[in-house]
């Protein structure tokens, strides 16, 4: 019995640690296309903001040339 517990005591594994690489580092390209795609989403926010509120300014279209 001793022999097979001495046998069983003996037998470990020895954990080799794995190392991953992620790639190339920080990503340009990726980072460019998201900083492109939120400036033209401001630029059509504030498009579409500039729009509305010119729009509100003029008085509707059927008193425009009616004199009273």
């Amino acid at each position: 019995m001793s022999v097979i517990l001495a046998a069983v005591l003996t037998f470990t594994v020895a954990a080799t640690p794995t190392v991953v690489q992620s790639g190339r580092g920080f990503d340009w390209t990726a980072s460019g296309l998201g900083a492109a795609a939120g400036f033209g989403l401001a630029l059509a926010l504030v498009g579409s903001v500039a729009l509305v509120r010119g729009r509100r300014d003029e008085p509707p279209s059927s008193t425009r040339g009616e004199k009273r």
